[in-house]
């Protein structure tokens, strides 16, 4: 079952918003972008013997799949072509402001407030 915080549920989200919109063609600009490089990538793999006849058949299969085009229907179903964010160098960097850092800023200071009360409380509990 999948739930909505999932890679797969983000990207079908942002494509049927686009698609409801009206976005994703070459003339309109996509409302919802999906970035070039994804935060977590998984390699999935096929133990098999050296000399095993199944290396064979995985290679065909494969092949096969390429050649009807699956592979290229498969990544453009979840990457559409229109709503692609640009390389990083196209885009240029981003400065950070004091105010987009504020929230980071506030947890890290709190957070070292109650560690400074753990270790203090654990000295005290030492003691007695």
């Amino acid at each position: 079952m999948e739930d909505g915080n999932s890679d797969r549920s983000h990207i079908r989200k942002a494509t049927s918003l686009n698609k409801v919109l009206g976005r994703g063609s070459r003339f309109t600009p996509c409302g919802i972008h999906l970035g070039i490089h994804d935060l977590r990538q998984d390699y999935l793999g096929l133990m098999i013997n050296k000399n095993s006849w199944f290396k064979e058949q995985i290679n065909q299969r494969i092949r096969w799949m390429r050649s009807f085009g699956i592979v290229t229907y498969l990544y453009k179903k979840f990457n559409p072509p229109g709503c692609l964010l640009k390389n990083q160098r196209e885009q240029g960097r981003s400065v950070l402001s004091l105010r987009q850092l504020q929230g980071a800023f506030w947890v890290w200071l709190s957070c070292l407030g109650i560690a400074g009360i753990v270790f203090i409380a654990e000295i005290l509990a030492g003691l007695g």
